[in-house]
């Protein structure tokens, strides 16, 4: 994964640093909203074998989706924080 270089013409580390922690903590703020959509075995009883589980699958890969995105803009976030000369590094 590329990560940004810091230098002066381009954006400050203070504001990629802040728009990237924005981003994550924006998905994780979805991650918790899409909690609430999980199925639940009683609203696919009526419905074939297996709905529920498929259901389910579906409702995981959505859910991975969002947690792989977050954690690559964290991963971003750790290698600028770590970079010598870095706010942290």
């Amino acid at each position: 994964m590329k990560v940004p270089t810091i230098y002066h013409n381009g954006t400050s580390e203070e504001a990629l640093v802040d728009a990237i922690a924005t981003a994550a903590r924006s998905i994780r703020a979805a991650e918790v909203a899409l909690a609430e959509t999980a199925p639940h075995m009683r609203d696919y009883y009526p419905q074939p074998k297996g709905s529920f589980e498929a259901a389910q699958q579906e409702y995981f890969q959505r859910a991975d989706k969002l947690q792989e995105v977050r954690s690559q803009l964290e991963w971003i976030w750790e290698q600028i924080a770590n970079r010598e000369g870095g706010a942290n590094g």
